[in-house]
């Protein structure tokens, strides 16, 4: 996990956000490990998947393909 932000923040949502979760995402698969979550903000209920729903499900497919 890259951190724990408050429901309504935005910073995953911009460009640096973005990079360090796909950055985690990389390594976590290069390491082997399955399941991760991708960002705090990744269950449904929060407002990353209203504003950037096709980055958060081709992400998560990375995940979930393996």
């Amino acid at each position: 996990m890259v951190g724990y932000p408050p429901l309504l923040t935005r910073f995953e949502e911009d460009a640096v956000g973005k990079d360090i979760a796909e950055f985690v995402v990389d390594r976590c698969l290069a390491a082997g490990f399955h399941g991760v979550v991708l960002t705090s903000n990744a269950a449904p209920h929060h407002p990353m998947w209203h504003t950037d729903r096709e980055w958060m499900r081709r992400v998560n497919a990375r995940v979930t393909a393996g």
